[in-house]
């Protein structure tokens, strides 16, 4: 995973620290689409704000795109401090986008 490698549990690896972000940026720019108008009924941990206001959710989205996006620069150019100075983005682009639209466990 990235976080012992952001931490320094486990040395800076380029080839896994570019698939997970990668990886990353690409679930930013599909999350939209797993949850088109309608799909809101049945068993989900997503709260209806999703399709209540689905462009504040496609911008919480691409922030993450976005912020993966600057971590995929940064393992390309294999830049170990840079990427992890650039890591929080990634964490607090999924915890604003989890705290609003995804019911707790």
């Amino acid at each position: 995973g990235l976080v012992p490698i952001v931490r320094g549990a486990q040395p800076w690896d380029q080839a896994a620290a570019l698939g997970h972000v990668t990886t990353l940026r690409n679930n930013g720019s599909g999350i939209v689409a797993l949850f088109p108008a309608g799909t809101g009924s049945g068993e989900t941990r997503a709260l209806p704000a999703i399709w209540e206001r689905p462009a504040d959710f496609a911008a919480k989205a691409k922030t993450l795109e976005d912020a993966a996006g600057r971590l995929v620069q940064l393992a390309q150019a294999n830049d170990e401090a840079g990427f992890k100075a650039a890591f929080p983005a990634v964490g607090a682009a999924c915890g604003g986008c989890h705290e609003t639209y995804q019911k707790p466990q």
